[in-house]
């Protein structure tokens, strides 16, 4: 009896022991997983804001060397060499071979990165998010060649995978949801592809958020002949107080080359938000493109007349547009000062709206 008890006794204490380990750890792991933002991380993104993109890697770089568990430095350090990524696809000084050489080994640089983030933080969704993005582009990348496509398959199932990491750390991921939407509508059903799970996920949106719901309707491919001018009208009525109702009327319109009333919904959503105001470059762009020179011209200018408050990459996406203007307006002296200036700051060029997308303007 006595030999009994003794054994009962061990076993519960190995259980016991067993249970508080196991706390312990899941403790440890929440804990690792949410760590402060470091300062070298916030210095590296407003480097890269500011369109110096070598300053950033090299600060990253060597922060990262004396500090290999910082997962936010290597998270800015992702999207910094993303950022590079559009230099060298802009570089016409390059031949075709070696830029793609080029351009692999930055995409590469992008996704060993991320991969360490993740490694450092695993909880942390848009870490899952940005991996989706690089690994959509280095799928395009090995799509180019015939030899790579077995591996560009491989990237676009792991993307799928990355981007439905995100939504089960954060189901209220409304970007994710939507990237997850699209590659369940668009990709064929041997890479994953399913019609029925991109409606579940549009379904899903529509009752989480009004705005995201139309962006769902209208990312589906069974709705391309629905009139989604129509949709957003029904929403920005619904919700008139929202700046990004009228952003996303303004965006469809431009689609639909009815500028003007674009621009008056983007009047509106600048009213709602000031800090949207970036958004007329890219009705700026859409003017430029139908040859309304004078609308083109308005609108680029407004975006530079927001001086300090404009980011340096974007504030060299407005002087390279301009200086596109200036060029279709044959002032050809201008122009070529304009894109010396941009150059100046950056050659690294993306609008406002990829670089949304693609999750590189919040801080890390």
């Amino acid at each position: 009896m006595s030999k009994s008890r003794n054994i009962l006794v061990v076993l519960l204490v190995i259980i016991i022991t067993c249970i508080i380990f196991a706390t312990k750890q899941k403790e440890k792991k929440i804990v690792q997983g949410k760590p402060a933002t470091s300062a070298v991380a916030v210095k590296g993104y407003e480097l890269r804001m500011a369109g110096q993109l070598n300053e950033a890697k090299e600060l990253l770089e060597r922060h990262i060397k004396s500090n290999p568990g910082d997962a936010s430095a290597y998270y800015e350090l992702a999207r910094t060499n993303f950022c590079n990524l559009f230099i060298v696809m802009n570089d016409e000084s390059k031949d075709f071979k070696s830029g793609k050489k080029e351009l692999k080994r930055v995409i590469v640089e992008a996704n060993k990165a991320i991969e360490k983030a993740i490694k450092a933080d695993p909880i942390n969704p848009r870490y899952y998010y940005f991996e989706g993005v690089v690994l959509m582009y280095e799928s395009i990348s090995d799509m180019h060649n015939v030899l790579s496509i077995p591996s560009a398959a491989f990237k676009m199932s792991g993307m799928l995978d990355s981007y439905e990491k995100a939504l089960e750390l954060k189901p209220d991921y409304h970007p994710a949801r939507l990237m997850v939407l699209g590659l369940y509508d668009r990709l064929p059903w041997y890479l994953g592809g399913d019609k029925k799970k991109a409606r579940k996920y549009a379904e899903q949106l529509k009752r989480m958020d009004a705005v995201y719901g139309v962006k769902a309707e209208c990312e589906l491919k069974e709705n391309r002949k629905v009139d989604k001018v129509a949709l957003w009208r029904k929403v920005v009525g619904q919700n008139p107080d929202s700046a990004e109702a009228h952003e996303g009327l303004a965006v469809e319109l431009m689609k639909n080359k009815r500028l003007a009333e674009a621009a008056a919904e983007l009047e509106k959503t600048v009213e709602l938000d000031p800090s949207r105001s970036i958004l007329f470059l890219g009705l700026g762009k859409k003017a430029l493109s139908n040859k309304k020179l004078t609308m083109a011209e308005k609108y680029t200018q407004r975006v530079l007349d927001l001086e300090e408050e404009l980011p340096g990459i974007f504030r060299a996406n407005a002087l390279r547009q301009m200086g596109e203007i200036k060029k279709a307006l044959s002032q050809e002296e201008t122009a070529q000062a304009l894109k010396k200036q941009a150059d100046e700051i950056t050659e690294c060029d993306f609008s406002f709206s990829e670089m949304e997308s693609l999750d590189l303007i919040a801080g890390p």
